[in-house]
């Protein structure tokens, strides 16, 4: 339809010029010149508002089309900030878990700091048990008793009429401990009275 009106228009246009052209030819005169161009221009102004509503169409259909790109556009800015998000929310998880790392690593080489600390002390505690004969043979000692208690109490408490004695044996050795402790601790006073 463009090409058809676009053809009139151009037709119109060489009817108007030709007939300018031809009046100083003498073919027409001047009535019948201003006749020709009153009906080429009453159509060509036809022809000009059926165009201007042909390019009003056109301007709404790429204004939609404009719209349609620009709602696009805006899909894929929205889509674009949502990866931007995700990619920071990322970024600040794994700044997070570099520093949760940060202070495992620190604890990790408290631990073993500690570890060695620990070993050099039982070391030393070794060696100065091996100088000392008489703590050496204590320690030696604590766990043989410890044995022989164990197996004791266990052949006791087999009889229930052994338990009572146990019990007044108990007593007696708190009382012992006690005594025993207070004369640790107050020893030296009990002896200046």
């Amino acid at each position: 339809m463009r090409k058809l009106i676009l053809i009139l228009f151009i037709f119109l246009l060489t009817i108007y010029a030709g007939c300018a052209g031809c009046v100083p030819l003498g073919l027409y005169n001047w009535d019948t010149y201003f006749k020709i161009i009153a009906i080429v221009g009453g159509l060509a102004s036809i022809i000009g508002l059926g165009a201007a509503a042909f390019v009003r169409i056109d301007l709404l259909s790429y204004d939609a089309e404009a719209i349609k790109r620009l709602a696009e556009a805006a899909k894929e800015i929205e889509s674009k900030q949502t990866q931007i998000k995700n990619a920071s929310d990322k970024i600040a998880s794994l700044e997070y878990k570099k520093e949760e790392l940060e202070v495992l690593v620190k604890k990790a080489s408290m631990i073993l700091f500690y570890k060695e600390e620990l070993n050099r002390l039982y070391e030393k505690l070794l060696t100065l048990i091996h100088k000392d004969d008489e703590l050496n043979n204590v320690i030696l000692a604590i766990p043989q008793k410890e044995e022989e208690l164990a197996n004791l109490e266990d052949e006791m408490e087999e009889n229930p009429e052994i338990k009572e004695i146990l019990n007044t044996i108990q007593k007696a050795k708190r009382k012992t401990r006690a005594e025993l402790v207070f004369e640790t601790l107050f020893g030296s006073l009990i002896f200046k009275l």
